[in-house]
């Protein structure tokens, strides 16, 4: 689930990670609630640090996000 935003309401994922496999979600969401705290609040580093977590496992395709043939091997 996408967590609180400042305002209490949910923010929503971007609209590729929406059509891509819940792993990948799922990536994007932790890394960038991570980050958010690493960075000390910095959204836009947050996120370009949560995009590059997806980048490293998955590959666009189209308008979503699958996996690289070498990620199910990242979790063995």
């Amino acid at each position: 689930m996408p967590k609180k935003g400042k305002h209490g309401e949910f923010a929503p994922l971007p609209s590729t990670l929406e059509r891509s496999p819940k792993k990948a979600q799922d990536r994007y969401e932790a890394t960038l609630e991570h980050a958010e705290q690493e960075y000390g609040g910095d959204e836009a580093r947050a996120h370009r640090v949560a995009w590059a977590a997806v980048k490293h496992g998955f590959e666009k395709v189209g308008d979503h996000w699958e996996p690289k043939e070498d990620e199910s091997s990242e979790d063995s």
